[in-house]
């Protein structure tokens, strides 16, 4: 087991400490011999008694977190045989482009509710329209076509493949045993209207079990429930006889809705006096 330490440096010097007026810069030095000033946000607490050009707690974790899934990305994108440069790691890193402003910008459900019925448009059509501000409609439609291959990939490799689940519990694959007996039952019983729900479920643990072992899915809406946007859209493929601009019109409404559900931005901390 490693040992990881740091060492906080606070000094109050002359300054009053009962009334709060008190400096919260400080130093936090690690164990490889890295020092670095640190403060408390100026969000929470307000210049001279904090630091703008030092690093807050709020921050740290930010990049402590970041720093963590990029490092499992990238391992996971070498065992899977990619190869990752500077440019593609910072792809999702879209700096002064995330300031431009949108012609929708919803962050909740009421916000959605309130401007489709302000302008008469969809949540698909709202977020076409914010997409367009940063790329054009068939880069657009490229992305969406990208993402619903990879998802209808993760489940065709989830339903082929075997063996156990990476890990101490040694979970057994169970989505390619599970497709054979949907396969004979509805064989026998073809009038079972419930029949598709167990292919949907089938469809949902395939990408589940690929996302466990490492295999390539697309995180939507979560990690954790990254199977039931796939399965809707092979149901609707199947089912209705979809075709490719109902699925983009379905993927632009699902994330309409993922971004009034986790804004981009969180919430401004008031600053304590």
């Amino acid at each position: 087991m490693a040992t990881y330490t740091s060492t906080l440096t606070w000094v109050r010097g002359d300054e009053a400490f009962a009334d709060g007026k008190y400096s919260r810069a400080h130093e936090i030095a690690f164990d490889g011999g890295v020092t670095m000033p640190a403060s408390s946000s100026p969000h929470v607490v307000k210049v001279p008694l904090s630091r703008e050009d030092a690093v807050d707690p709020e921050e740290m974790l930010v990049a402590s977190l970041s720093s963590c899934h990029m490092l499992f990305f990238l391992d996971f994108a070498r065992r899977g045989g990619f190869v990752v440069d500077e440019d593609e790691a910072g792809r999702n890193s879209r700096g002064a482009e995330d300031e431009v402003e949108l012609p929708f910008a919803f962050t909740s459900g009421a916000d959605l509710l309130s401007m489709g019925a302000a302008s008469g448009r969809s949540f698909a059509e709202m977020m076409l329209e914010n997409e367009l501000v940063h790329r054009s409609l068939d880069e657009v439609n490229a992305g969406l076509d990208a993402i619903a291959g990879a998802m209808d990939a993760s489940i065709e490799a989830g339903c082929c493949s075997t063996g156990i689940l990476p890990g101490g519990l040694k979970v057994k694959r169970r989505a390619p045993q599970i497709a054979d007996d949907i396969r004979n039952r509805h064989e026998q019983n073809l009038t079972d209207p419930l029949a598709m729900m167990d292919w949907i479920n089938l469809w949902a643990m395939a990408v589940n079990e690929e996302n466990a072992a490492g295999g390539k899915v697309v995180t939507a809406p979560t990690n954790g429930a990254a199977g039931i946007i796939p399965a809707v859209i092979r149901f609707y493929r199947r089912g209705y006889r979809g075709d490719d601009a109902g699925v983009r019109t379905f993927l632009l409404a699902a994330g309409a809705v993922g971004v009034a559900a986790r804004p981009l931005k969180p919430p401004e901390r008031k600053p304590r006096e």
